[in-house]
């Protein structure tokens, strides 16, 4: 399974990027892909979300993994039989923190996914960690 993804620098503290990253009430806000979240929440272990996208399609995510503070992970299945795993991270550095977002795709399905649209999904990882670091920083 290949893993995709981006990163880059925010000079906010891991602490006002992860209040905002882990609470999807604030999404529509500095994510430009989403419209609305429902429920609009803290991010919990096992808890289904429905994302709305700004092209109008709905993606129901379960979190998968989390590590209060530090990184969450969240599963759906945009095209049959695939699975798409979400692992955003904060980590502290030198003057603020370093934010990445990457997908891994697999099922039946994921390794034709990602070999024809990973890098172009984590492309679109690019103005969300911008979207984000914004936020963050104008906190």
């Amino acid at each position: 399974m290949s893993n995709h993804s981006r990163s880059r620098h925010v000079s906010a503290p891991p602490e006002r990027v992860w209040d905002l990253w882990s609470n999807t009430s604030t999404w529509a806000s500095w994510n430009p892909s989403v419209k609305s979240m429902e429920p609009g929440r803290r991010l919990e272990m096992g808890v289904d979300t429905t994302m709305h996208t700004n092209d109008g399609r709905h993606h129901l995510m379960k979190v998968v993994d989390m590590k209060p503070g530090r990184s969450f992970s969240m599963q759906t299945s945009p095209v049959p039989l695939s699975r798409f795993t979400f692992t955003c991270t904060v980590e502290p550095t030198e003057g603020g923190s370093t934010i990445s977002q990457s997908v891994s795709m697999g099922g039946l399905m994921g390794g034709v996914m990602s070999a024809t649209g990973g890098d172009r999904v984590a492309a679109g990882f690019e103005p969300i960690l911008e979207g984000l670091a914004r936020a963050a920083e104008s906190s």
